[in-house]
Formats: structure tokens, sequence, C-alpha cells
């Protein structure tokens, strides 16, 4: 709703919020020409709430690069597709399973369909590896059709996805259900808030127990 500049104003910004997790996810489409260059700017970055980091995390090399990172967890999305998990086994065996966060950004209409960033199109869901996903200590689904929107989030997407229950965080659309605790048949683990709406409420922690 307002920009907020160098990624440290945002984090100072944020941490006056007292969140359980600070996500920052790079929108990466297809070829990544700064992922080096973004990495040192994180690396300088202070935080007194736990960070997550996601977006161009693709190979091998650049789980290298990840060293020194004042990071807690590792957000990987376009992984989720590959049909070699040895990238998401790596992050597992480096940094324990609880450090891996799988984001998977969805659209339903009628059917589900959910985004592949390198090949920068929306696909089946049956194109997600399953091994990678059960490596993922959680998982984000992302109704892009709901982002920004006070109650926009499709729980309808929840009804196929019964095996993960324990482990899924919504985002998309969220932000009343956040305000006011509404429930979903399939009660998720916790939910993942927007910027848009941190100038809002006084009441800013998740009915789910988590932000």
């Amino acid at each position: 709703m307002r920009p907020l500049g160098q990624l440290q104003n945002v984090l100072n910004h944020l941490d006056k919020y007292e969140l359980d997790e600070i996500c920052i996810v790079r929108p990466i489409r297809n070829k990544d020409e700064s992922f080096h260059s973004d990495i040192e700017r994180i690396k300088k970055a202070k935080s007194s709430t736990p960070l997550a980091f996601g977006g161009g995390i693709r190979s091998m090399d650049d789980i290298n690069f990840l060293e020194g990172l004042p990071i807690e967890r590792f957000v990987v999305s376009s992984a989720l597709f590959f049909d070699d998990i040895k990238l998401i086994e790596r992050l597992h065996g480096k940094y324990g399973k609880q450090s891996i966060l799988g984001f998977i950004p969805f659209f339903l209409n009628p059917t589900m369909s959910v985004f592949n960033s390198s090949k920068n199109c929306f696909q089946s869901p049956q194109s997600l590896n399953v091994s990678a996903l059960t490596l993922c200590d959680e998982l984000v689904l992302h109704d892009c059709a709901a982002e920004g929107e006070d109650r926009g989030f499709n729980e309808e997407v929840l009804v196929n996805l019964d095996t993960y229950r324990n482990k899924l965080i919504l985002s998309g659309g969220v932000s009343e259900i956040a305000r006011i605790g509404l429930s979903f048949g399939l009660e998720p683990k916790s939910i993942l808030i927007e910027n848009k709406i941190l100038h809002r409420e006084n009441s800013l922690k998740s009915y789910y127990g988590a932000m």
C-alpha cells in the first residue's frame, strides 16, 4: 500500500508487529540475472524476526551462495516441479527438513493449476513432484486470483489436499481470515499475511497462531 524502499527499511517496519516469521521472496521468472547481487544484499540484513528466503534457488551451485545468510528457512517453488529432487535433498541434508518451505502459487478456474516460475506458466498439479513436497516442512498455498483481496482465498482447493493438512499455510486473500478468525472445514497449519494489511488493525496475530 505504500513503498518502504530498501530491504532493511521493510524489515525494521515489520519487526514492530512481533510476527513469527518474515518471508523474503524474489519474484523471479525464467532467467535470473541478479541472484548473486541480491544474496549479498540479504547477507547484510538485520532483523529481530526469523527470516525465510526464496526465489531463484534452482541449482546445486546456488546453495553454495546461501552460506552466511541471516535466515532460518529456505523457500522453494520451481524446484517442486523438478524430476530430480537432489537440490531439495541437499537443502534437507545441510539445514534439516524444518528449514524447507514449499511455495505453491495456484489459480482455480474452475480446476486447479499451479505456477512453475522456471517455465513462467501455470501447469497441472500433477506436474508437482510428490517426493519434493514430502521433503518440505511446510507448504504455502498462494491464491493468485485472491491476492490483495480482504477475503478471497478459495477454500475449495483444500478439499484435495487433505494429505498435507498438517503442513499447509494459506496465502492470498487471507486478511479477513486473520482479523476475525474465520475457519475452514480443513484447518490449515497457519496463514501468511501480505504486507498490505499490516497498517490496519491493532490485532494482527493470526487466528491460527502464526503469521
